[in-house]
């Protein structure tokens, strides 16, 4: 598949017919009351009577999301229109409610659910069906799935898809932030899903909302003096901020020092405010786990955003003046990490 052909012309005309002011720079869109961008790329696949369509917007700099559409038509043109309508009809009122308007439109589903112990904001665009046109029986298991998860703070987005043909499953696919999500597509194998003749398929697009995430945070840490000033100035409170900046240095430095073969301790102190301390296991917190699943993908954010936040790790920077001592990396030995909270 090609780079893509950068078209922006109909997507500006959908933005400004919804009321958002918007404005041509270069290969992009920009949002003069928004610190956002938005871009089309269509992709010619090898099968030629379709296309696909990739709608980016970029949340916060450096950090895209994506929204691909498949366009069927009896040529080129008709394919770009198809896949522009469906984008209109399933994506579209969900970017704008979630990201560039005020006020939710009536055709989204605007909820307040409890994940994770903590309640967030979902914004559900329209079940696109193809096909037959089912009842989504499904969605009571879809909503418990999401309730149960363990999705992290922050903004998310999730695209869900079901495709079946003479009651056979064609394809499942979950999507968290562009990424397949296991534990989601595991759970859609139990879900309610219609079955009959012929073909069906259901595809749900929504955004997640509430917190600091850790995609939020690594664009103000990657462009920040006072990363977790900014990040208080978020909302967060002084200790929140602190550990979510430390725990994303730090996996973002050991992606790098891993690289190197240096085996590094998989736990580190938590210094509280009241001056108690605990033994805390990394992989025990998800902030970690999501920012080293960038930091190793490198899908996100710029080569030079990746390397500003891993050069913030105190381990990193330590094995770096070591080894400008001359010292062996061989010899190294690494201590448990302390993120101390403030008070």
């Amino acid at each position: 598949m090609s780079k893509g052909e950068v078209t922006n012309v109909e997507l500006a005309k959908l933005f400004r017919a919804r009321g958002v002011t918007c404005e041509a720079d270069g290969e992009w869109i920009v949002f003069p009351e928004k610190e956002m961008r938005a871009q089309v790329r269509i992709f010619d696949p090898p099968v030629t009577e379709t296309i696909q369509l990739d709608v980016r917007l970029e949340v916060w700099p450096g950090w895209l999301l994506v929204e691909s559409f498949a366009g069927l038509g009896k040529d080129r043109a008709a394919s770009i229109a198809n896949a522009f309508e469906v984008f209109a009809l399933a994506s579209l009122p969900v970017l704008l409610s979630a990201f560039l308007l005020p006020r939710p439109l009536a055709e989204v589903d605007w909820k307040e659910w409890l994940i994770n112990g903590r309640p967030r904001i979902l914004t559900l665009g329209t079940v696109l069906h193809r096909g037959h046109n089912a009842d989504p029986s499904w969605f009571t298991d879809f909503e418990k799935a999401i309730k149960a998860s363990d999705l992290s703070d922050g903004t998310h987005w999730i695209r869900l898809y079901y495709g079946q043909r003479n009651r056979k499953p064609m394809a499942q696919e979950a999507l968290l932030d562009n990424e397949p999500w296991p534990e989601l597509q595991r759970a859609m194998e139990r879900f309610d899903w219609w079955t009959g003749d012929g073909f069906h398929s259901a595809r749900l697009f929504l955004v997640v909302q509430g917190g600091v995430g850790v995609g939020q945070a690594c664009s103000v840490i990657s462009r920040s003096k006072n990363a977790t000033e900014d990040l208080v100035a978020l909302g967060m409170t002084g200790s929140q901020a602190t550990l979510l900046y430390s725990l994303i240095t730090l996996a973002f430095g050991r992606t790098v020092l891993q690289k190197m073969g240096l085996t590094l301790p998989d736990q580190f102190w938590l210094h509280r405010a009241d001056g108690t301390r605990e033994k805390c296991a990394l992989a025990d917190y998800p902030i970690y786990r999501e920012a080293l699943a960038v930091a190793q993908g490198r899908r996100q954010l710029s080569g030079e955003q990746v390397w500003t936040i891993a050069w913030q790790s105190p381990e990193l920077r330590a094995v770096n003046e070591a080894l400008k001592a001359d010292s062996n990396r061989n010899n190294l030995a690494f201590e448990m990490p302390v993120v101390v909270l403030p008070a």
